[in-house]
């Protein structure tokens, strides 16, 4: 089972953040990517 991060808060998503621009949003999906490459977990499980 995963914690959240320390300072984390327990908002729901879309809760009035704006959403990503596409910048933010291509760094965030090759973090993801290097840290799927980077560990035994499943894409999907990583995605979640």
């Amino acid at each position: 089972m995963t914690q959240p991060v320390s300072g984390m808060s327990d908002r729901p998503p879309g809760s009035g953040e704006p959403p990503l621009t596409t910048q933010q949003r291509t760094a965030l999906e090759r973090l993801i990517t290097r840290l799927v490459a980077l560990t035994s977990q499943q894409n999907a499980e990583v995605w979640a």
